[in-house]
């Protein structure tokens, strides 16, 4: 019999794809091992070969894409790489998964409807308020008669309309906010690459940017902010609207979902939670300052190194020298930052151009405001400068 691996690389922590290895772990009777070590996830088997080609099926079945995975692998392998050992930081948040979507997502299904389910591998029904009470079929019918709808459910208001709404501040000051009701008519409306698809179906159910179809008339802006019914409510008003023939809505909540866009062949969060991540310490000469802090990260000197923390403090660093921080940020990651120059853009201060000489003298060499970041306008400030 043979070893054989299952490995999902990806490029940050996924703790659904942990649980699910603990699943496996715990419910298969083949001989499993698995590992989670530098968000590479391993689910090792060895076993007869129509008993291995059954676990593939279920593990297909069950790993649903993460818009943070970046290769997938069936292969033989000639030792275990992974141990006998539950996988820990498997706390995750998801509403629902390919066991339990199909059953109360799909209007085809008996349980079409009842977002309570229990699912045993994602246990998303956990995620609901209890008591949550909904008439989601009026909540369709009143958008459909007066072709705007809102309601409330887990601590806040949702509207959605059949019509343009104005850009909501809380997700973005230019673009409109667009739930997807019926997938494949997708590209009617909206110009979707393929990987914007994969990344709307991915288990985290980002919002994406994208441009509306010229061939339509009634989108009328430069881009949208698009997303999938990403939980258990949506997911069903979503199908009930596909049912009856809408295509997509536009809707305004005051919790949107992270907005992703696509990156040197890969996706990065718009605007990413800091206290999510940890910062390496750098090595690096001595500063002028002990500590310092700047959009709620600190950074102070010790022992040789430079130290990261996400503390909320006061900014002890001006807007005016962002730019020759990330100027100075640049040469401690090249060893020297002399004879260097660099380009600066971002919300949080002037779009500039700063330069450093041989002797470490720096200079601003221009200076102007930000950009905008709505399309037509971004066109008419460069053809102007």
């Amino acid at each position: 019999m043979k070893l054989i691996q299952f490995e999902f690389i990806c490029s940050r922590p996924v703790p659904f794809y942990a649980a699910l290895c603990n699943h496996f772990l715990a419910t298969e009777h083949l001989e499993i091992s698995i590992s989670g070590k530098n968000n590479r996830y391993l689910i090792e088997a060895v076993g007869k070969q129509a008993e291995i080609e059954q676990l593939a099926e279920r593990i297909s079945q069950s790993f649903m894409v993460s818009v943070w995975l970046l290769e997938s692998h069936i292969r033989e392998v000639p030792h275990r790489e992974g141990t006998n050992l539950p996988l820990k930081n498997i706390h995750h948040q998801l509403p629902f998964c390919l066991h339990c979507q199909p059953r109360f997502g799909d209007n085809q299904s008996a349980e079409f409807g009842d977002w309570q389910l229990a699912c045993p591998i994602c246990h998303g029904e956990d995620q609901l308020e209890q008591g949550l009470a909904i008439e989601l079929e009026l909540v369709c019918q009143d958008l459909l008669e007066k072709r705007s709808s809102t309601f409330s459910y887990q601590n806040q208001t949702l509207t959605l309309s059949l019509d343009e709404l104005p850009p909501a501040l809380t997700a973005n000051p230019t673009r409109s906010q667009v739930l997807i009701c019926n997938p494949n008519t997708l590209p009617q409306h909206f110009i979707v690459p393929e990987q914007h698809v994969l990344a709307l179906s991915s288990l985290e159910k980002p919002r994406v940017t994208v441009r509306p179809n010229p061939n339509q008339t009634t989108l009328t802006r430069a881009l949208y902010d698009i997303v999938f019914g990403y939980d258990r409510i949506l997911a069903i008003v979503t199908e009930r609207l596909r049912q009856l023939g809408v295509g997509y809505v536009h809707y305004q909540a005051e919790r949107y979902q992270p907005l992703v866009t696509w990156l040197n062949e890969g996706w990065a969060e718009v605007q990413a939670n800091p206290n999510a991540f940890s910062i390496t310490p750098v090595r690096a000469v001595e500063p002028l300052h002990e500590d310092g802090c700047f959009s709620h990260i600190n950074a102070f000197w010790h022992k040789g190194r430079i130290h990261f923390n996400h503390q909320p403090v006061e900014n002890t660093v001006s807007h005016e020298h962002i730019a020759t921080c990330a100027l100075l940020a640049g040469g401690i990651d090249h060893s020297d930052s002399r004879n260097s120059a660099v380009i600066y853009f971002g919300e949080a201060g002037f779009d500039e151009i700063v330069t450093e000489d041989k002797f470490t003298r720096t200079e601003t060499f221009l200076r102007q405001q930000p950009m905008s970041t709505f399309g037509y306008d971004l066109i008419a400030q460069l053809e102007q400068a």
